[in-house]
């Protein structure tokens, strides 16, 4: 299947195992990371055996190395380390920007373990590990130097960076051979614990199971347990690489030694890295351990559709840059163990801020941004005095809603007065409010019929009334006099009203009932 590289995400891993420095590259594509180009150079000389001073080195000094100007050689074996320099910038050519991804083998790191956390987390936890790394050492340690993580069975794993910045030299001897390049180291880690992140990322786990990664290197070995999907115990150095004849015999004998000091009754998986495939270590193993899952450390989850399937066993012996590779393009892997062993010169002048033509890109989305803001504030602003002004006019509409309503209540007050004073006055005169009932229920009734007036309402003897109108419609007049009982509608007069034809009418009631 064809994948997409996305532009920008790309890493470059390195591991120097003795003479041999293996790399590879690796790029992000649609869906996953793709390898693209592994290979090995062939050192004239060790880092290990040069003689490293404390630099000043380049890499404190921006955004990532720059290979613009010339740097003196520092080391005595001068020749060597410029042919060694060659090799990389060999690597490197050709690309302007990238991050890189580095693991650290012994001697330039050694391990340490304690029994306990002590109870402690964050920075007290990190000071009770200085204290104690102090307390078994002559010499005093740097806080970056250390980096320490938990075992499955409880316990502290520290790694701690011997020198281990040979790389990083070699790196500053680079610059005169190439031209102006911005490189930025991501992972500075132990081999080991890279191996143990690509088999967490690669291989699922269950919580019993027990796996054992060989790793043999040219002149040095190493096997790593892990309990499930925890890292549990990394063996001691062993001091056989591929090329002594009896390696794989030996790195036998050291995993019976390691179940046996471990109480491991079963072994469920090993898995082969470095040049065990150049050893044929597989078919040799099948015939040691019957029942054991054996394999060649090869990520699954890696793109490889570039490269043929009889080439997949060989990237086993680039487990290594491989797994620091993926680390650096996925630092937020949770699956990782995030033990980084980078100088905290180096990481922050990483973090230094340069003007290039980034720098002025970031300036103009600053002004541009700001210019935004502005106009947003202006915007903003206007809102606001336009809320202001309809709250005054709210306020103002408030005041006269409340003088009306005082108003309200007061003849509300006096109406109640009115009412007391009238049921107060028909206390006194029974039958006195006949009228006054009668003239309400008039009231009404003219209000429910519309298009009608009163103009006349007198009393007769001995307790009747007669009432005179007008009305609009002549079908109302009868409405009105259904109003009482024992009405009598006596007449309908047509008149013209101011040029309209209005209906004149007489109603006479005999008797007001009481209501």
């Amino acid at each position: 299947m064809r994948t997409e590289e996305t532009r920008g995400k790309r890493a470059f891993g390195i591991f120097i195992d003795g003479y041999e420095l293996k790399f590879v590259e690796v790029a992000a594509v649609r869906g996953g990371i793709a390898l693209k180009n592994f290979r090995t150079e062939r050192l004239v000389r060790k880092l290990d055996e040069v003689s490293v001073q404390e630099p000043a080195m380049s890499l404190a000094g921006g955004e990532g190395i720059d290979f613009s100007s010339p740097a003196p050689l520092q080391t005595e074996s001068a020749q060597g380390q410029e042919s060694n320099a060659s090799a990389l910038a060999n690597l490197l050519a050709g690309e302007k920007g990238y991050v890189l991804a580095h693991a650290i083998a012994e001697p330039g790191i050694y391990y340490h373990v304690l029994d306990s956390d002590f109870g402690l987390k964050g920075e007290k936890l990190r000071r009770r590990v200085m204290e104690e790394l102090e307390g078994i050492r002559t010499a005093t340690l740097a806080p970056d130097a250390v980096g320490y993580l938990p075992l499955e069975e409880g316990g502290i794993l520290c790694a701690v960076r011997e020198d281990g910045v040979g790389f990083l030299h070699l790196l500053d001897l680079v610059r005169p051979m190439m031209k102006r390049v911005r490189l930025k180291i991501s992972v500075y880690e132990p081999s080991d614990i890279a191996l143990v992140n690509l088999v967490r990322l690669n291989y699922a786990f269950h919580a019993e199971e027990t796996t054992v990664i060989a790793y043999i290197g040219s002149e040095t070995s190493r096997l790593v347990f892990l309990k499930g999907e925890h890292l549990w115990h990394i063996a001691p150095m062993i001091s056989e690489g591929a090329d002594s004849p009896s390696i794989l015999n030996t790195v036998y004998s050291r995993i019976l030694l390691e179940q046996d000091n471990l109480a491991v009754p079963k072994l469920t998986r090993i898995l082969l890295a470095g040049e065990a495939v150049k050893l044929n270590a597989q078919e040799f193993f099948l015939r040691q351990f019957r029942e054991v899952e054996i394999e060649y450390l090869v990520p699954k989850k890696l793109d490889l559709s570039q490269f043929t399937l009889d080439i997949h066993p060989q990237l086993s012996e680039y487990a290594v840059p491989i797994a620091s590779a993926i680390r650096a393009l996925e630092p937020k892997e949770k699956r990782f163990y995030a033990l980084d062993l980078l100088p905290a010169s180096v990481r922050e002048g990483q973090k230094s801020f340069k003007i290039g033509w980034h720098g002025c890109l970031l300036l103009g989305l600053i002004f541009l941004v700001t210019l935004l803001l502005t106009l947003q504030v202006a915007s903003k602003r206007r809102d606001i005095r336009q809320g202001e002004s309809a709250l005054a006019a709210k306020k103002v509409q408030l005041l006269e809603t409340i003088r009306i309503q005082n108003q309200i209540d007061s003849l509300n007050a006096l109406r109640t007065k009115y009412q007391t004073a009238q049921a107060l006055y028909d206390s006194l005169t029974p039958g006195a409010d006949r009228w006054s009932k009668a003239i309400s229920h008039l009231t009404r009734g003219v209000e429910d019929v519309n298009a009608l007036w009163l103009t006349d309402l007198h009393s007769t003897q001995p307790q009747g009334m007669v009432v005179n109108g007008f009305s609009i419609y002549r079908s109302r007049v009868p409405r009105i006099s259904n109003l009482f009982e024992g009405a009598t509608l006596k007449q309908v007069i047509v008149q013209k009203i101011r040029d309209k034809l209005v209906y004149k009418y007489e109603i006479d009631v005999e008797k007001l009932q009481d209501r």
